[in-house]
């Protein structure tokens, strides 16, 4: 698949022509007839347009230069393994491991593997080498300060507020012996994980792209529910938004609340609650309990 002419004076007719040719082979491949998700810089794959429109704003705007494998657009993905990415499968492997390990012993280990892996090998050495590497994916979070009875936030235009506007407790600490407030030391924080850069590493991904269209075509024929796409809430929501409901790539999200003891301590006074949102997509052996 030619991509070259992207990098093209959009005004010359070899563009122009490129860029139609772009749009209708896209439409063959559409779930939404006459629309398909518009590459250009501004829209990003963000919104539909019609096909007419998406070739306006290729020419008038350009390509997004970061969209490289056309997936969106009928481009098959290559499923050929890539090193890097076995390298950051191995770090998010041996990041689960550490649970209980201090860094020093930690180190040790990955030291004895790498001695005992072929020269060429690409296992990190130390955990802040896979501290650094992952932090290249973006998969950090944003710290989020709270009110300590759970109800506010401050953030965006509320950021600067020392208290709570509903139970006016301090968004800071309270020295536990002179009861002065310790300003700069938040109270409670949260944090939040960006969805949006996930998603699209796992379009990204070959495998779990396919695994986030199953729910498009494995719809249940004998009337047994095996996944929500059997539901008749699913079915609700597909004749209520037809539109959205017409393209596989488009998310379904359940949000959730779990309670945990971290690091399984018994004698711990506090517990953990992470609010998570599941992709129902995905096949029910990864997005279901057993």
């Amino acid at each position: 698949m030619n991509k070259d002419w992207v990098h093209l004076n959009r005004t010359t007719e070899e563009y122009v022509k490129e860029a139609w040719n772009f749009v209708k082979m896209a439409e063959k491949n559409a779930g939404t007839p006459n629309k398909i998700l518009c590459p250009c810089k501004d829209c990003r794959n963000f919104s539909q347009q019609s096909i007419e429109m998406v070739f306006e704003h290729l020419v008038i705007k350009g390509m997004d230069l970061t969209y490289t494998t056309w997936f969106h657009h009928g481009e098959k993905i290559a499923s050929d393994e890539n090193p890097e990415e076995v390298k950051m499968s191995d770090a998010f492997n041996l990041l689960k491991a550490i649970n209980g390990w201090s860094d020093k012993s930690f180190n040790g280990l990955l030291e004895i593997l790498h001695d005992m892996l072929p020269i060429d090998n690409v296992l990190l050495k130390s955990v802040y080498s896979m501290r650094k590497f992952l932090k290249t994916f973006d998969l950090g979070y944003e710290k989020i300060h709270a009110c300590i009875n759970d109800c506010y936030l401050f953030r965006k235009e509320n950021e600067n507020e020392d208290k709570c506007p509903i139970c006016s407790s301090s968004r800071w600490q309270e020295d536990e012996w002179t009861k002065k407030i310790r300003k700069g030391v938040p109270a409670k924080v949260l944090r939040y994980f960006p969805i949006i850069p996930r998603f699209r590493r796992m379009f990204r991904s070959p495998k779990l792209a396919e695994d986030l269209r199953w729910h498009f075509s494995n719809k249940s024929e004998d009337g047994h529910m095996r996944h929500l796409v059997d539901s008749l809430a699913w079915d609700h929501i597909n004749d209520k938004w037809p539109d959205f409901a017409s393209d596989p790539c488009n998310l379904r999200l359940g949000l959730s609340t779990y309670g945990f003891n971290p690091f399984a301590n018994l004698s711990s006074t506090y517990s953990c609650w992470p609010v998570m949102l599941v992709t129902y997509n995905l096949p029910p052996w990864l997005c279901m309990k057993k």
